[in-house]
């Protein structure tokens, strides 16, 4: 597991509480493509 692949998992399960917490804040999305790994934020 790369670092950038553990840096966007801990942001995701970081993320769920925030996610319940506030609805407007935003929410982080951890998307892989392929070998390629990126986090989204949505507001």
């Amino acid at each position: 597991m790369s670092w950038l692949l553990f840096l966007a998992h801990r942001v995701a399960l970081a993320a769920l509480p925030c996610r319940r917490g506030s609805r407007g804040f935003g929410m982080f999305y951890a998307v892989r493509r392929g070998r390629k790994t990126g986090v989204f934020l949505t507001w």
